[in-house]
């Protein structure tokens, strides 16, 4: 929905008649409209968490959920305050089904601000692409959903995609395509695929593979206490985020880590000697959504939440500021007219 520039002017510009009452206006306005805001976040998490849950009976995974998505709701909130209360909101309801100008400018300053500190969490990060340096040798092996088990012996002599997942990880059954694709591609070229699930129950996980037959095996355990994030290959190697992707050469050795989307079908081109995938305009151009979607979550589970809301409530600032000034220069265009 564009932002309507003409209500925008409205808003930073009529003058409030003395005869004329509003209900809901100035900064008590503000902080009341950004109160109901940020309540309504707060019921979000509490309904977040309660469905991270109930899908995987993890009671630090359903906490940390909560704790992330309420200080997005606050960081929320802090920029609905501000881009209210600076742009003179005012109105007789607080709840309206169209979204008001100052709404947009909000939701325009979380996109930078949390664009910004996804900027400073990975220009603050280890070089390393990913939790394993490059060179390191895994070894993966495990029993299987199936009831068989996993070895790298069963592979040797082949590059094989690890791929540390859950059926209730979004971001994991989002890379799932990505995996089969690369499957698809280089499977006869030299390329096996061997899945770590850390799923809570194989009941959940067993139903899922029904509906997304995947050809390559998936190591899960069983034993009470081994389950999740508690699974012992997860444990051994630290893995304490998913989804999490890697790829190793024929003797286990780590070529490529933390690897997504297009990003797994050029790792193992390269290891594999092959020409890469080639991307097109169009094809850049529909990652966008996805990738801004990513980045946000990304931003929101791993930035601080002080973070995240002095950057968003900066740049909201700054959007308003820019704005009135985008204001005043129309209206001194209007009286030279």
């Amino acid at each position: 929905m564009p932002l309507d520039q003409e209500t925008m002017l409205k808003q930073t510009s009529t003058p409030v008649s003395s005869h004329e009452h509003w209900k809901y206006s100035g900064l008590t306005g503000a902080l009341q409209y950004g109160l109901l805001t940020a309540a309504l976040a707060a019921v979000a998490s509490v309904a977040g968490a309660l469905a991270v849950w109930y899908l995987t009976k993890n009671f630090e995974l359903s906490r940390l959920v909560a704790l992330r998505l309420l200080g997005m709701g606050t960081t929320v909130g802090s920029s609905i305050v501000l881009a209210s209360w600076l742009l003179g909101w005012r109105q007789n309801r607080l709840l309206y089904l169209k979204p008001l100008p100052s709404d947009y400018i909000a939701l325009l300053g979380l996109l930078i601000g949390y664009s910004l500190t996804l900027g400073l969490l990975f220009q603050n990060a280890p070089s390393s692409p990913g939790p394993f340096p490059d060179g390191m040798t895994l070894e993966i092996e495990g029993p299987t959903v199936d009831g068989g088990s996993f070895a790298m012996s069963d592979v040797q002599g082949k590059v094989l995609l690890i791929d540390f997942w859950a059926t209730w990880c979004g971001p994991c059954v989002a890379e799932l395509p990505n995996i089969r694709r690369a499957y698809d591609n280089y499977h006869e070229q030299g390329l096996d695929v061997v899945g770590i699930s850390l799923d809570d129950d194989k009941g959940s996980l067993a139903k899922f593979l029904e509906k997304h037959d995947e050809p390559w095996p998936q190591i899960f355990s069983e034993e009470p206490g081994k389950t999740g994030f508690n699974n012992p290959l997860a444990k051994s190697y630290g893995i304490n985020s998913i989804p999490s992707i890697h790829l190793v050469d024929q003797q286990g050795k780590i070529l490529a880590s933390g690897i997504r989307g297009d990003g797994i079908d050029r790792a193992i081109a390269k290891a594999l000697d092959l020409p890469g995938p080639t991307r097109t305009w169009s094809d850049l151009v529909s990652q966008i959504p996805k990738s801004l979607a990513m980045s946000m979550f990304m931003a929101i589970m791993n930035g601080p939440w002080w973070l995240s809301m002095a950057l968003c409530s900066t740049s909201t600032c700054i959007l308003v500021v820019f704005f009135k000034l985008l204001n005043v220069k129309r209206t001194a265009s209007l009286h030279s007219e």
